[in-house]
């Protein structure tokens, strides 16, 4: 989910691994060797350089945790229908 999101420009807030990635990527399309707008590889060499620079100033795991609540979810043509309780922070 992370991922898809940061991928739409919606990165989730305090995602120390895709939110950093996601602007980047909108300042400077092109940057990111898996994004859609990646650029054609003359070598895997090349290719593999830009993978470790990006890891590097991005890292690969988030530094903290972060959490996500649906409000509902559902699937199926909702056969399988759920609704969140109140967020564990409110209560």
């Amino acid at each position: 989910i992370r991922a898809q999101f940061a991928a739409c420009k919606a990165p989730l807030i305090g995602d120390s691994m895709y939110m950093p990635a996601a602007i980047a990527e909108m300042i400077n399309p092109g940057l990111n060797p898996f994004g859609k707008y990646k650029k054609d590889f003359t070598s895997e060499s090349e290719k593999e350089t830009d993978v470790i620079n990006w890891t590097a100033q991005h890292g690969k795991e988030p530094s903290v945790a972060i959490g996500l609540q649906a409000c509902q979810i559902s699937w199926d043509d909702d056969e399988h229908f759920y609704r969140a309780g109140s967020p564990w922070w409110r209560c």
